[in-house]
């Protein structure tokens, strides 16, 4: 996904002919917008009107230039306003020799980007999409009406009330849970207790990003 993106460019960071000042130029910008890109991505994703707000922790995204912030402020499409602008970076990097592996290696940080972009809108579709009215009130009615049915079913074939009542409570409370499971996956960031966390996934995010722009991770291992 991103991070991937993000870890192949700072590796092939390493083989430039720019100088050191450029290239750290260039991955500091590099860090800063996949942050923003996870960030926007959330936010987008999220049914929590906070996050829409005052949106989610980047890294010093004060550090991007007023009109592009200005930019995205404005843009209704956030998340591919920072994906376009990944890819031109990448490119102007190859241009001036921040990157100057060959193409088809290149490419593969293309290939991770697209990867993170087609999950996003996968997740999108499963978070913002809605389940068929038609259908919903289609399995509540079946849902009630096993419900009316079970304890007529259930004492015809049992000699026992209490074990008439045992076998009905079981049936039912066990399709009224699934339901209630189901009903919670159509908003996975709906901000309860059970939902994704956002918060959580953009300082992960954020973490991945500040460890490859450590010095000591910079640096590869050596034998002594």
């Amino acid at each position: 996904g991103w991070i991937d993106a993000a870890s192949s460019l700072a590796a092939f960071s390493r083989c430039t002919t720019a100088s050191d000042e450029e290239v750290d130029a260039f991955m500091f910008t590099v860090v800063r917008l996949f942050s923003i890109l996870s960030a926007t991505a959330l936010e987008e994703l999220s049914d929590v009107g906070e996050h829409h707000t005052w949106g989610l922790q980047t890294l010093n995204a004060a550090g991007i230039d007023d009109p592009s912030i200005d930019a995205l402020d404005r843009s209704r499409c956030r998340v591919e306003l920072v994906y376009g602008w990944i890819q031109q970076l990448v490119v102007d990097g190859m241009q001036q020799g921040v990157l100057s592996l060959a193409p088809p290696i290149m490419n593969r940080t293309f290939q991770e980007l697209s990867a993170g972009m087609s999950k996003f809108h996968d997740a999108y579709k499963h978070a913002k999409v809605p389940f068929p009215f038609p259908y919903a009130q289609t399995t509540i009615l079946l849902l009630a009406s096993h419900w009316i049915l079970t304890p007529w079913v259930m004492i015809s074939w049992s000699d026992s009330v209490m074990g008439a009542g045992v076998f009905t409570f079981i049936q039912v409370f066990a399709l009224w849970s699934l339901n209630k499971i189901a009903t919670e996956f159509e908003r996975p960031f709906g901000g309860n207790i059970n939902d994704i966390d956002p918060h959580s996934l953009q300082s992960r995010m954020n973490m991945h990003l500040i460890n490859l722009m450590e010095p000591k991770a910079r640096r590869p291992p050596t034998i002594d």
